[in-house]
């Protein structure tokens, strides 16, 4: 499938600082760092679907519910009659993902890796993003950090780590870490982890073993899913 629509990201800042004032609407910031306009009544997607179908033919489905964006891709892309064009689209990443895979194999990398993020002052662990899922395809390990509700899976949960358990990292060779567009919002800028010597002694630190990518690919889509396998060959094969 050569693309699907999509809705236009929200900005991506630390605060809310520039966005329009709305009548019923509050800017929040995200989590993750970015900044999106919220109403204060409930918001289109939370409306149940009947109350869209008058408007234009409504098509719904659950993007929040953990699972793997692929099978919604899949489904999506059935009902529309473009099944072929999706799995032609799938199966170049696959190819590409076990080439990676076999190339690694060949070399012996074979590290411990992580998705990590930081905000409210706080470490993250988090298969939140997609990059998990690429993590499993080029048969890396992933933190244990990264299952949080203790099924042995990674999860897209979060696993806050205060600054007193960052030690916890010490067993991670690889940090993968999102960054906003503009290059902003690097967790090895935060001054309070900078001063912080669990921190600073974390051997992906001190090896320089952080690597980042856009926070755009973080959400499932073809193109980010292909983008971010790029990130992760080029880091772990250079």
């Amino acid at each position: 499938m050569e693309r699907l629509p999509r809705l236009l990201p929200a900005r991506r800042a630390r605060g809310h600082q520039g966005l329009p004032q709305l009548p019923g609407v509050q800017p929040r910031a995200h989590p993750r760092g970015r900044t999106g306009l919220h109403p204060q009544r409930p918001r289109l997607r939370d409306r149940p679907a009947r109350q869209l179908t008058p408007i234009a033919p409504t098509y719904t489905y659950d993007g929040f519910d953990g699972g793997d964006w692929r099978e919604k891709f899949l489904a999506i892309a059935q009902d529309l009659g473009r099944e072929e064009q999706a799995r032609e689209r799938l199966d170049a990443y696959y190819e590409r993902a076990e080439e990676t895979k076999a190339a690694l194999e060949e070399k012996g990398v074979s590290p411990v890796v992580a998705d990590i993020g930081y905000w409210e002052g706080q470490v993250y662990v988090s298969c939140y993003s997609i990059s998990c899922l690429i993590f499993a395809d080029l048969g890396l390990e992933i933190t244990p950090l990264a299952d949080t509700d203790g099924d042995g899976e990674p999860d897209r949960g979060d696993n806050p780590l205060s600054d007193e358990q960052l030690s916890q990292l010490a067993d991670i060779d690889m940090f993968f870490t999102a960054i906003n567009e503009d290059g902003s919002g690097l967790i090895t800028e935060e001054e309070s982890l900078k001063a912080n010597p669990l921190w600073t002694s974390l051997p992906a630190i001190v090896n320089g073993q952080v690597y980042t990518y856009d926070l755009e690919m973080a959400q499932g889509s073809p193109s980010g899913q292909d983008a971010l396998l790029e990130v992760v060959r080029e880091a772990l094969l250079g």
